[in-house]
């Protein structure tokens, strides 16, 4: 039995230094803005991985705040959204159906001196 592929890509933090969340409350162009920033830096990241076509795929995003505060990882899903849809544009996969992408929950790591926000992206053979 082969192991599963693991690939990390880092993803941008567009409000302030910060990841994008369900709490943000911003214009629709602004909204936009940030989509397209995320969906597309993950498209580019992952062409230049050369991960190719895959069947299935599980992805998650991680992030580190930087801090000890408390936050709640479902807010992080507005940031995930585009980034499984920057894969789909990359070409890993045909559609972010269930079919094709498992999502998980966010995950909140303790917090560091560095702030990360991060997709685990597993392909299993």
């Amino acid at each position: 039995m082969t192991a599963a592929t693991v690939w990390r890509i880092d993803v941008p933090m567009v409000v302030h230094g910060r990841p994008w969340t369900a709490n943000d409350r911003v214009h629709w162009r602004t909204r936009a803005l940030y989509t397209r920033t995320i969906r597309e830096s993950v498209a580019w990241v992952a062409k230049s991985l050369h991960i190719g076509p895959q069947a299935h795929i599980t992805v998650g995003l991680h992030y580190q705040p930087g801090d000890s505060r408390r936050r709640d990882a479902p807010n992080l899903t507005t940031s995930q959204k585009p980034s499984v849809d920057g894969l789909r544009d990359a070409g890993i996969v045909p559609d972010d159906t269930a079919e094709f992408v498992t999502e998980l929950m966010p995950v909140i790591h303790p917090g560091k001196n560095r702030r990360a926000l991060w997709l685990e992206i597993e392909a299993t053979p």
